[in-house]
């Protein structure tokens, strides 16, 4: 019974957040939330998240299986699959031609002989913290990696040096390219994330005793 119960709390917890999260609901939804929290250093996403923890033994509610209708369901959505991803790839393209030469910004480079789904459309991009505050309090959701340096943390007792290479990866950002966008908000996104990267540039080039005047350096 524990069990059960246990799952079915699992469950709807994640049917909440994967309504909350889709693009069309996230503007009414947690956005709000996510752009008050861009002012006072708040970090609300990090609710959503669950603490990094020992899988030995696994967790009771990572055992449940899914019922014969939601497996009908998904198998049912699976037929959609290539549509899906190809859209994801075209915005990706868009967002590749957008902001490919932007300064300051490394998009993701895929190798002649692979192909990319972008779960997540990913890039490093100057001050990232700064950068994703920018971005949302000007109506874009950039959001932070959400990269744990398993180097760093207590649990996996971590005794070598350092890996430079994941903490850099922890800087990346990642930029909306869901297939649900349509063709002109990409186009918004790659201009606004170009935007941000440039007068971040200009910003870092200019002193404070030649900033423009009413420029308030956000």
């Amino acid at each position: 019974m524990a069990g059960g119960e246990a799952r079915r709390t699992h469950s709807w917890s994640g049917k909440w957040q994967h309504t909350f999260i889709r693009p069309k609901v996230f503007t009414y939804s947690l956005f709000p939330i996510w752009y008050a929290a861009s002012w006072v250093n708040a970090k609300p996403e990090e609710r959503l998240w669950e603490r990094v923890r020992r899988l030995d033994p696994l967790p009771q509610q990572y055992r449940g299986r899914f019922s014969n209708v939601q497996a009908a369901i998904g198998l049912a959505g699976l037929a959609r699959l290539p549509v899906v991803i190809e859209r994801t790839r075209r915005h990706a393209l868009m967002l590749d031609q957008l902001l490919g030469d932007a300064p300051g910004i490394t998009i993701p480079r895929i190798p002649p002989d692979r192909t990319h789904v972008y779960y997540q459309y990913c890039a490093y991009v100057p001050d990232s913290e700064s950068f994703v505050k920018r971005c949302i309090r000007r109506g874009v959701d950039v959001a932070p990696m959400h990269v744990d340096v398993c180097t760093g943390m207590e649990l996996f007792g971590w005794t070598g040096g350092p890996m430079p290479g994941a903490a850099k990866a922890s800087t990346a950002v990642q930029v909306p390219v869901y297939e649900s966008l349509a063709d002109h908000e990409i186009e918004r996104i790659g201009r606004l994330v170009r935007q941000q990267a440039e007068a971040h540039i200009g910003r870092a080039s200019r002193s404070p005793r030649t900033r423009i005047a009413g420029d308030p350096g956000g």
